[in-house]
């Protein structure tokens, strides 16, 4: 009797353990989906950050360019050629404000060519200059002595020469650094005496180096001319040669 209860018991306990496991299973099924339908919501809202803030990106570009009137699409192929386009007027504008007037180079006919602008690397001029801890590399320095000797027809790296020969190209350390800064080719006797600004100066360098330049006799050094004067003293030329050579093979 005993034997025939416990065989009823275990019949009965099987197919209760059945319906447990298919219960858990459709719970998990259910879970799995809901998962599913989570994450493909999340991937949506993501999408549509992602696109919010590339047209937000675009759309600050536009208006930081000032070209308001600038319609992109929201594709990166648009945006790509609306860069390079920026990019060709960018060079464009360089190129067009590195050209000398007319005027400039009626004036200058009679200097030799190497005395005349040039354009140069800028960042390796100011990497030189930093050798020599010359406050000549910051603005507004730099920036007003490459300007007026394109205004004026002059070769930059000229004037670079001449304010080392004059003023050892101004170091940072002395104790007048700024004063001579105003006035680092010692126009008009010194620095000390006419004491004006970077622009003044350099323009006064400049029309100093076409005027004495002229009725050159062709079997006379450029320099040489120049010194006689520009300078009481008779091997400023030497200096200034030298300096000029070492800043072209320098940023050459």
């Amino acid at each position: 009797m005993v034997i025939k209860f416990m065989k009823k018991k275990e019949k009965s306990f099987i197919p209760l353990v059945v319906i447990f496991i298919l219960v858990l299973q459709l719970i998990n099924l259910s879970t799995t989906e809901q998962r599913q339908n989570i994450t493909n919501e999340n991937t949506k809202l993501i999408g549509s950050d992602i696109k919010s803030i590339n047209t937000l990106s675009i759309t600050y570009r536009v208006r930081n360019s000032n070209t308001l009137n600038t319609e992109l699409s929201k594709h990166n192929s648009d945006y790509n050629s609306y860069s390079i386009e920026k990019s060709q007027q960018k060079y464009k504008n360089l190129y067009h404000n590195n050209q000398v007037s007319e005027d400039a180079i009626n004036q200058t006919m009679h200097l030799p060519d190497w005395f005349k602008y040039k354009v140069i690397d800028e960042t390796l001029l100011k990497s030189y200059l930093a050798n020599k801890s010359s406050l000549l590399k910051d603005e507004p320095y730099f920036s007003s002595i490459i300007e007026v000797s394109r205004d004026f027809n002059i070769n930059p790296i000229l004037l670079f020469a001449i304010t080392g020969q004059e003023q050892s190209f101004v170091p940072q350390n002395h104790v007048s650094a700024a004063k001579i800064a105003n006035n680092p080719y010692n126009v008009f006797c010194s620095w000390q005496s006419y004491n004006t600004n970077i622009v003044d100066a350099s323009e006064i360098a400049c029309r100093t180096i076409i005027n004495l330049s002229k009725d050159r006799p062709d079997s006379v050094d450029p320099l040489v001319w120049i010194n006689r004067k520009y300078s009481a003293d008779q091997n400023w030329h030497y200096g200034v040669r030298s300096l000029y050579n070492e800043i072209i093979n320098f940023i050459n």
